[in-house]
């Protein structure tokens, strides 16, 4: 009979709510407090005394510099990345980035979709753009929210999550995507119904679904499936006011605040 699972070195750690910025670390029986930055990167943590155990700078690419205590004690560093021990690349969901040329070791999967003209480049301004899952760069406001549950900019200035979508549609229309409307709804083949929040044409003519979300909203399994099978080859038909369209691609936008 098999007995309990060891729990020696088990690290467990918990997030500020709603968002991907680590704030503290659970470990034998200690407990550390993270300390981030603006941009939601670790820079301190601390013990159940107040002393500090882990503490270091960023240089312009994201790399560590004047490192206190062991390096991989807080494996985090920029937003949505996770340093490899072996390799020293930053696990970035989609890629992995290498922080000692500012660069990803592949290019974008989703190619200029991602909204940069260099594929392997990171993003334009490290001082305000990230780029959570490695496909493409958007003003993150690290999941904050004001009390009323608003979208939240990392200052504090809440947006509205209509503020958000609208902020999210001037973007793409930036980039010459045309806009087809919002809150359109398709079918798929097996005749399910999904709704999205915008619908853009891109320059070489795809239909692109826009989905804008909480980081503490999910998708259900229904709704990850009928995504996952939307595709050029298996677009999924526009009803309605929407109906003759066809959506090829789709994009979701988790809790974002753009320029």
């Amino acid at each position: 009979m098999l007995g309990d699972e060891p729990v020696e070195n088990l690290v467990t750690w918990v997030y500020e709510k709603g968002s991907y910025v680590p704030v503290a670390k659970l470990q034998n029986g200690e407990r550390y407090t993270i300390i981030s930055d603006y941009m939601g990167r670790p820079v301190e943590a601390y013990n159940s005394y107040g002393n500090v155990v882990w503490q270091a700078d960023y240089d312009i690419y994201g790399d560590l510099r004047n490192i206190k205590g062991i390096r991989d004690f807080i494996p985090f560093r920029q937003l949505g990345q996770y340093e490899d021990d072996e390799t020293r690349l930053y696990y970035n969901r989609f890629r992995y980035y290498d922080p000692r040329i500012g660069n990803y070791i592949s290019q974008d999967p989703i190619r200029l979709a991602g909204n940069n003209p260099t594929l392997y480049g990171y993003v334009g301004d490290t001082n305000t753009w990230t780029d959570v899952l490695g496909l493409n760069e958007v003003g993150w406001n690290n999941g904050w929210r004001t009390p009323d549950g608003k979208f939240a900019s990392p200052q504090g200035g809440g947006i509205s999550g209509q503020g958000a979508v609208d902020q999210v549609r001037t973007q793409l229309s930036n980039k010459k995507w045309t806009h087809l409307g919002d809150e359109l709804s398709v079918r798929n083949s097996n005749g399910q119904l999904r709704r999205y929040d915008i619908v853009f044409k891109k320059s070489d003519g795809t239909i692109v679904r826009v989905e804008v979300k909480s980081n503490t909203a999910t998708k259900t399994k229904a709704q990850r499936l009928f995504d996952e099978g939307v595709s050029k080859a298996t677009p999924a038909k526009g009803v309605g006011k929407f109906k003759g369209r066809e959506v090829q691609e789709v994009l979701t936008i988790n809790n974002v605040m753009c320029k």
